[in-house]
């Protein structure tokens, strides 16, 4: 605390200045079609403006401007009562369960303020705020509504988050990963579980183990299935039957850690090594090829060998420097753990990196920033479900307010509708 701390990063500053470099292209609006002009405003002059001369029209410059205005809706749903002639019976249309009440607010303002809580992250008192600066006052929700929203929305997506849940256990690759967010006060943590295209989110009360069986998604996968994760030692245990494999963007950052700290060459030279090997895959795959030839592997594994065993000397003749432990604890690590680090060399339908998930999980940070923590973990669990839901839909192309939309009118929309949309 109170330390500048020093964050080993691999990128290299470059000495380009921040924004757009020369050359790149410039995007503006476009001009709005004649055909959707809705409002026209003309701004004449009265005279010359150098000489006070009458003006004679010659020609006329257009300038577009996109802008909206609000309109608070007070629609009355009527329900006619009738009397049945033959029974005798007074029937009417069935009410809706969003209009079970003798007044409430629609569907379009509540998907508004789930997402200003969900996609803004914005906290509940400053919902209520800027939904009555929208809409001039006419529009008022209490704090106690806004936080009823969590809950009833995400209730309706029960059926979604066990039908993602499903459908991850069938992938090849799982991506998952967990961080750190405060309720009520309290270290707890958002977990990720995911690929591409899916995303299951859920939240605990701490990290551990207990938490992975309560959410009970590892414990299902095959001995098929690929786990990628940031060297989650929990994985390796003799409930789960998966494949793990290591994120080796993190050992390269562990890499470069070591090499400036330290200053064994072994540590850069691996880095190196890796980051190579990466490109070489990239290049290949982009024609076509789905594997390394078996002379490529090989060279690969000796020169792993030989780093290893470089390694291994370093610290020995070098052990009581800073991070002495820190080394050999990777340098063992690698050993151990090495099929798994480096599975990727040998079949290119595995990933390097658990970038997926850290991406995936960055939202926590900013709703820690703006909102600050949960008030509980039921609240944490209620926020966790709604983003399952608009995350998945976000991954396949599906707009996030429309989905919200569909939330809120009680038809939500299911996880085969939203896969269809990107053909999964």
């Amino acid at each position: 605390i109170d330390k500048k701390k020093h964050i080993p990063n691999s990128r290299e500053k470059s000495d380009l200045e921040k924004g757009g470099q020369p050359g790149h292209e410039q995007h503006t609006l476009g001009p709005v079609p004649d055909d959707e002009v809705t409002e026209t405003e003309e701004h004449p002059l009265g005279s010359c403006p150098h000489c006070g001369g009458e003006l004679e029209e010659v020609d006329c410059d257009n300038k577009d401007e996109l802008d909206y205005e609000v309109k608070v809706i007070k629609k009355r749903h009527k329900f006619p009562r009738y009397k049945c002639k033959r029974c005798g019976k007074e029937v009417r249309a069935r009410v809706e369960n969003r209009l079970k009440e003798k007044c409430q607010y629609g569907s379009a303002l509540q998907a508004m303020i789930l997402a200003l809580l969900d996609l803004g992250f914005v906290s509940t008192n400053r919902v209520k705020k800027l939904i009555c600066g929208f809409f001039s006052g006419q529009l008022n929700p209490c704090e106690a509504f806004i936080i009823g929203m969590q809950k009833k929305a995400a209730r309706k997506l029960d059926v979604f988050a066990a039908d993602v849940k499903r459908a991850l256990t069938i992938e090849l690759v799982l991506y998952w990963d967990d961080t750190v967010i405060f309720i009520n006060k309290e270290r707890s943590c958002m977990r990720f579980y995911g690929t591409e295209k899916l995303a299951l989110f859920t939240a605990h009360a701490s990290k551990g183990r207990e938490g992975l069986d309560e959410d009970g998604l590892l414990a299902l996968l095959s001995s098929m299935t690929f786990v990628m994760h940031d060297h989650n030692t929990v994985n390796y245990n003799e409930d789960f039957i998966f494949i793990n494999i290591e994120c080796n963007q993190h050992l390269q950052r562990d890499l470069q850690k070591l090499a400036e700290l330290s200053k064994h060459e072994w540590a850069s030279l691996l880095k190196e090594l890796i980051s190579s090997t990466i490109h070489d895959r990239k290049t290949r795959q982009k024609q076509g090829e789905t594997s390394f030839p078996d002379e490529y592997i090989k060279a690969f594994d000796s020169r792993l060998d030989e780093l290893l065993a470089q390694g291994t000397r370093e610290y020995e003749e070098d052990h009581n420097r800073y991070y002495g432990d820190e080394e050999r604890r990777l340098l063992n690590r690698l050993k151990k753990y090495r099929d798994n680090y480096f599975m990727w060399v040998r079949d290119f339908r595995l990933p390097t990196t658990n970038n997926l998930s850290e991406r995936s999980l960055r939202f926590t940070k900013i709703h820690e920033k703006v909102s600050g923590q949960f008030e509980s973990v039921d609240y944490a669990r209620h926020f966790a479900k709604i983003r399952t839901y608009l995350e998945t839909c976000a991954r396949n192309g599906v707009n996030e307010f429309e989905a919200l939309l569909r939330l809120t009118q009680d038809n939500p929309f299911s996880l085969s509708e939203v896969l269809s949309y990107s053909g999964s």
